[in-house]
């Protein structure tokens, strides 16, 4: 049981800094993508803060928190990824895609052609991540791997799953 928090401790640290590197400058750019799971809890916590330190910190602390929360109840003692954590991914990867389909035409527009190539790229290797995560998960069955994918998955969300892509904030 220890092993298993210090795990998803160690995890929730990962979480944080992938999650605030999408706002670590002032406006969306190819290594700041400004993943609107991070932005919209940044509104509510500008209002209050204003901008700064405390303010980025702040922003990236629900994806933390929804990823401990989720992992202290999905991942238990097994080896094998939940069936629900697969479930969640895959409705958040289907949606990051249409998502990122709608959005094309405005990225493009405002953020270009270039940055939403490789946004598309970023995303794309955060799937495959978390396949061959899965994949290897499947094969040989590891506590670690479990871990490893709920980690994935979170630092996807709050890194670049739902970049902006339209006029600048």
């Amino acid at each position: 049981m220890r092993k298993k928090r210090r795990l998803i401790l160690l995890g929730a640290i990962v979480v944080i800094l992938c999650s605030s590197m999408t706002m670590i400058v002032g406006y969306p750019t190819i290594y700041s993508p400004y993943s609107f799971i991070v932005v919209l809890p940044a509104f509510g916590f500008y209002s209050l803060i204003g901008n700064g330190f405390f303010f980025r910190l702040l922003s990236v602390l629900p994806v933390a928190a929804v990823y401990v929360a989720w992992s202290l109840v999905m991942i238990n003692e097994s080896k094998i990824i939940p069936k629900g954590s697969i479930v969640f991914a895959l409705v958040l990867v289907a949606g990051s895609v249409f998502y990122n389909l709608a959005s094309f035409e405005y990225g493009i527009k405002y953020q270009g052609e270039i940055h939403t190539y490789i946004m598309y790229l970023y995303n794309i290797m955060c799937f495959i991540g978390m396949g061959l995560i899965a994949r290897v998960n499947r094969i040989s069955p590891s506590y670690m791997s479990v871990v490893g994918f709920h980690v994935m998955l979170f630092s996807w969300l709050g890194w670049v799953s739902f970049p902006w892509l339209g006029e600048l904030i």
